[in-house]
């Protein structure tokens, strides 16, 4: 009875049986109840368009940064990479999105060989300015620029992850090594 209410379940929502119908729980910080991730349309850094509903079916881990960043991007650019290498999951299992908050200097050439540091699935985007800043607006992200002889950007330092149906799951803090990054990733293969 309980294996025929499962195959039932499955064909009528479009769930794997393969998949863990659990409730998720997460180590960051989870969106309870989840929320839909807010769309966009932006330029990735090969020069084609980039959709987020073009990666619906597929875990998306989304951070918003800058090429010239010294420490937080490269860190939790790094400690992604070495996550989703520690689990085992490429580009066909999770996205890796790193969304401009420097888009003067973030030229496409300059997202393409700055991603390229960190594996496959990585990709740079970019866009307008009126793009950006609503989507900054939409995630709740700050970009302001520091004075100083090398000005940098003060940006929030959080990766957003988004599961295969486009809703905001978790808050990860890549850079906490406490923080279950692993298991999160995991987590939203697996949901």
């Amino acid at each position: 009875m309980v294996a025929t209410v499962a195959v039932l379940l499955a064909a009528f929502t479009g769930y794997s049986l393969y998949r863990d119908l659990s409730p998720a729980r997460f180590n960051g910080t989870a969106y309870e109840p989840p929320t839909a991730a807010p769309h966009f349309s932006l330029v990735e850094h090969t020069g084609r368009t980039l959709r987020l509903s073009d990666l619906r079916g597929q875990p998306v881990l989304l951070f918003f940064g800058y090429t010239k960043c010294p420490d937080v991007c490269p860190l939790t650019l790094t400690a992604l990479r070495q996550a989703l290498d520690r689990i085992g999951a490429g580009p066909a299992e999770v996205r890796v999105l790193m969304v401009t908050v420097d888009p003067a200097n973030d030229t496409m050439e300059t997202l393409a060989r700055y991603v390229a540091n960190f594996g496959p699935g990585v990709s740079g985007l970019t866009g307008s300015p009126d793009a950006l800043n609503a989507l900054y607006g939409a995630y709740g992200v700050h970009a302001t620029p520091t004075g100083g002889a090398h000005p940098e950007m003060m940006h929030t330092p959080v990766v957003f992850g988004i599961d295969r149906q486009g809703q905001l799951r978790v808050l990860l803090h890549p850079t906490d090594a406490s923080s279950g990054l692993d298991e999160d990733i995991r987590t939203l293969i697996r949901i």
